[in-house]
C-alpha cells in the first residue's frame, strides 16, 4: 500500500488549536477573577499580631489550648456588670458596611454577646448572643469613625462559665456562610500567650528506667512519642525516671503528662524526693492528660519526676507525647504554647538527629557496597583469566 499525503493549503491551516486555548484562557481569566472577587468579599481583614493586643476587664481571664489553639474566655467571679475582653484595633472606613463574625463552642448558657467599640462610642452594643457556631453582626461604620476595637461581653456572668473561641474575623460587606474561615488559619494560631512556664526539661542523661522497663522514640499518625514497654506480669511497680526538677519548699506545683494508652493499662504519675515519694500511686495514664498536683513538704529543694506500673499484667506500651511542671494548681489545657516549653522536645530532637545519623550511614553503605562488589567481582574474573 502507499499512503498518499494532499497538501493542505496554508489559508486552511488556520491555528485553529492556538484560538481554542486563547478563548479557554479567556475563559479561565473570567473563573479566576470571580474567585478573586468572592476572595476579597471572604477576606478576613482583622488579625491578632501579639498578645498585647488582647486586654480583658477586671472579673475575666483568658488563655490558647494547647492543643486545638482555641481562645478560652472564662469569668473569674460571679458579676453583675458585663465584664468585656478586646482582641484587638483595626483601622476600617466611614460609611461602609462589615461583618463581625465569631465562630465558638461552649458558650457561657447565651451570656456572652459580641461587642465593637470606637473612640466616638458603642458601635454594636449590645451584640448578638454567641451560641455554637457562626455568631455575627453587620454594620455601618459611623462618619467620622476610622478604627473600632473587637471584643465580646460576659452578660453578668457567673463564676468559671466560659466560651471558647475558635475563631473572629472583620469582614468587608454582609456577612459570609459558613465557609467564613475556610480558606485561613485562625487568627489565633501565631499567637503566643505564655502562661505558667513549663519547670521541665528532660535529655537523654536524665531518663532512666527501672529493670523490665525500656523506651524508645517513635513516631506515630505524624506525631513523635516517647515509646515506654514494661515487661509482663511483674508483680511489683517498677517505673522510669524521667527527670528531676528544682522545686521551692512549701509551694504547689501541677504535674502533667499527656499520653496515648488503653483503659487497661496500669501506668501511674510518679513524683519523688529524698523525703520519699509525693505522688504514689498518682493519676492514672490513659488517653490525654494525666494530672496531679502537689505541696511541696519543707526541707525539699528537688523532685524527681516519673512513671511507675502497678503490678503490670501482659507487656504494656505507653505512648507519652509530652510531660510538663507548672507553678500553681495549672489547667491541664494551658501550660506551654510552643514546642521551645516541650518537656520532652530537647530528648526527641537530641534522639531524631543520632537516629538520622544512623540512616545515613546506612544509606551510604548501601548505595556504595554494590559498587565495591561489583569491583571485587570484576578483579577476580580478570585473576581468573589465563
Amino acid at each position: 500500500m502507499r499512503l498518499i499525503c494532499e497538501a493542505v493549503p496554508k489559508s486552511d491551516m488556520l491555528p485553529q488549536f492556538p484560538k481554542i486555548l486563547i478563548l479557554i484562557t479567556i475563559f479561565e481569566l473570567i473563573v479566576a477573577q470571580g474567585f478573586a472577587q468572592q476572595g476579597d468579599s471572604h477576606t478576613n481583614l482583622f488579625s491578632i499580631k501579639d498578645s498585647s493586643a488582647l486586654v480583658a476587664e477586671p472579673g475575666v481571664d483568658f488563655a490558647l489550648r494547647r492543643d486545638t489553639r482555641h481562645l478560652v474566655v472564662r469569668s473569674v467571679v460571679s458579676s453583675d456588670k458585663t465584664p468585656a475582653i478586646y482582641f484587638g484595633k483595626i483601622k476600617v472606613v466611614p460609611g461602609q458596611t462589615y461583618t463581625y463574625v465569631v465562630k465558638c463552642s461552649s458558650s457561657i448558657q447565651n451570656k456572652a454577646r459580641l461587642y465593637v467599640i470606637s473612640p466616638q462610642g458603642n458601635v454594636v452594643w449590645p451584640g448578638n448572643e454567641m451560641s455554637d457556631g457562626l455568631t455575627k453582626n453587620t454594620f455601618v461604620v459611623p462618619q467620622g469613625t476610622d478604627e473600632i476595637t473587637l471584643g465580646i461581653a460576659l452578660m453578668y456572668p457567673s463564676a468559671n462559665e466560659y466560651v471558647e473561641i475558635h475563631d473572629l474575623g472583620l469582614f468587608a460587606g454582609s456577612a459570609p456562610g459558613e465557609n467564613s474561615f475556610i480558606n485561613g488559619r485562625s487568627v489565633f494560631h501565631e499567637l503566643k500567650l505564655r502562661g505558667a512556664k513549663n519547670l521541665f526539661v528532660t535529655d537523654t542523661t536524665q531518663i532512666k528506667p527501672e529493670k523490665t522497663i525500656s523506651y524508645a522514640i517513635g513516631k506515630m499518625r505524624g506525631k513523635e512519642y516517647l515509646l515506654i514497654k514494661c515487661g509482663e506480669n511483674i508483680n511489683a511497680t517498677p517505673a522510669i525516671y524521667l527527670g528531676s526538677i528544682k522545686v521551692q519548699p512549701g509551694k504547689k506545683y501541677s504535674y502533667i503528662v499527656k499520653a496515648e494508652g488503653h483503659d487497661d493499662k496500669s501506668a501511674a504519675l510518679y513524683v519523688s524526693s529524698k523525703a520519699g515519694n509525693m505522688i504514689w500511686p498518682g493519676s492514672m495514664i490513659k488517653n490525654g492528660y494525666a494530672k496531679n498536683t502537689f505541696l511541696v513538704p519543707p526541707d525539699v529543694t528537688e523532685v524527681t519526676l516519673g512513671i511507675g506500673f502497678l503490678y503490670p499484667v501482659g507487656t504494656e506500651h505507653l505512648q507519652v507525647e509530652d510531660i510538663g511542671v507548672f507553678e500553681g494548681d495549672d489547667d491541664v489545657f494551658f501550660g506551654w504554647e510552643s514546642s521551645d516549653d516541650q518537656g520532652l522536645r530537647k530528648f526527641i530532637v537530641a534522639n531524631r538527629r543520632q537516629f538520622f545519623a544512623w540512616q545515613s550511614v546506612v544509606l551510604v553503605v548501601t548505595l556504595v557496597l554494590p559498587f565495591v562488589l561489583f569491583f571485587f567481582y570484576r578483579r577476580l574474573i580478570g585473576i581468573s583469566k589465563p
